[in-house]
């Protein structure tokens, strides 16, 4: 058991992932539960730390306010946590509305914004202790990332390296900073695509050089990008479904 805090940056996006995977609970458990806030941090609104989550297709499937104890009298409420935003932005939210256990599958991404000063966010539970992997959805958008407590580099992020894609940009990683802005998009080459493209190496490349057909082996970026643990990455694929690995964390 452990836990690992990152920041909610004020003013900022961060986009986060739980580390830790429930005690005593299956993966595919996770809840917004595990997105935890300090109850007693004294936002100046209850609407002030908002949580989105996607789905593959790029829509919003959900959007959560939370609210802390010095707000939820002020909202008619007695507990503290997530509720559905548009009931908190309507003053129409309850006590049953309080939403902590949406599921969240592990290894989903969620975007959390914040209008006010840093706040730490809290993961708790079990250290996931094997290899997983999760689905790449083909034709769609994958919001997946670390979800390890340690940092890993980008090659650990593992596709098939013989899925035989059709182009080697058919599957493209960006990764977002707390502004919203990307910091990096890379490419996937499998074995079928590197000689295509004059390259030995299987992984990720930067996406502007192959798309330029300008990279080479020395851009290959599988150990020179970290991706922070809870880091939250977005994967897009224009082929059929495959699954990213992630590696056991104990090993």
């Amino acid at each position: 058991m452990g836990y690992q805090q990152q920041t909610a940056v004020g003013s900022g996006i961060t986009w986060a992932l739980s580390t830790f995977k429930q005690i005593g609970n299956d993966l595919e458990d996770q809840t917004l539960a595990s997105f935890m806030l300090p109850t007693d941090q004294g936002f100046t609104a209850g609407d002030s730390i908002i949580l989105e989550i996607y789905g593959e297709d790029g829509t919003l499937e959900g959007d959560y306010s939370f609210v802390d104890e010095d707000n939820t009298a002020t909202y008619g409420l007695t507990n503290p946590g997530w509720y559905p935003l548009a009931k908190m932005q309507n003053w129409e939210a309850t006590d049953a509305d309080l939403s902590n256990d949406v599921v969240v599958p592990f290894g989903k991404g969620v975007i959390i914004t914040s209008g006010e000063a840093d706040a730490p966010l809290t993961f708790a539970g079990e250290v996931l202790n094997q290899a997983m992997a999760f689905d790449v959805v083909g034709g769609g958008i994958t919001w997946t990332g670390n979800a390890t407590p340690k940092n890993l580099k980008l090659g650990d992020l593992a596709l098939p390296t013989d899925a035989g894609f059709t182009a080697g940009d058919s599957i493209i990683l960006e990764i977002y900073n707390e502004s919203g802005s990307c910091d990096g998009e890379y490419s996937f080459v499998d074995e079928d695509n590197a000689a295509t493209y004059g390259l030995t190496l299987t992984g990720w490349y930067p996406l502007a050089k192959m798309q330029n057909w300008e990279a080479t082996d020395a851009d290959c970026a599988n150990t020179t990008v970290d991706i922070p643990a809870g880091k939250m990455v977005i994967i897009t694929s224009g082929e059929a479904d495959t699954t990213l690995t992630l590696p056991n964390p104990m090993d």
